[in-house]
C-alpha cells in the first residue's frame, strides 16, 4: 500500500478509529524508513488482530516501536503517542512501549 512512498515522514492518524480494520500486512511500512510521526496511526483499531507491523533486518523482526534501535536503517520516530491505543488484541501488545500507546 505505501511501498512507493519512500520519502513519507508522517503517518499520524492514517487508520485512526478504523473499527473495521482487522488485519494489517506486517510489512506495510517496509519502504517507509524516513517516518518520524506515527501519532494515533492505529489508535482505536479495536478489531485488529495479529502482529503489529515490522520490517525484517538481517532476518530479525524490527517492529515500528523498535526502529530507534536501528539508526542505520530508519530515521528515529519522534511522535508516536497513541499509535497503538485501543489495539488490545495484538499478539505483541505486551512488547509495545507505553509511549507508543
Amino acid at each position: 500500500m505505501f511501498s512507493k512512498n519512500e520519502e513519507a515522514e508522517n503517518f499520524s492518524g492514517c487508520f485512526n478509529n478504523c473499527h473495521s480494520l482487522t488485519k494489517v500486512p506486517v510489512g506495510l511500512f517496509d519502504n517507509n524508513r524516513r517516518v518520524t510521526r506515527f501519532t494515533g496511526c492505529f489508535g482505536g483499531c479495536d478489531q485488529w488482530t495479529g502482529e503489529s507491523p515490522y520490517t525484517k533486518i538481517d532476518g530479525k523482526k524490527v517492529h515500528l516501536y523498535e526502529r530507534f534501535d536501528y539508526p542505520d536503517y530508519f530515521v528515529t520516530p519522534v511522535e508516536t503517542g497513541g499509535c497503538f491505543s485501543g489495539c488490545g488484541e495484538l499478539s505483541d501488545k505486551d512488547s509495545i512501549p507505553d509511549y507508543w500507546r
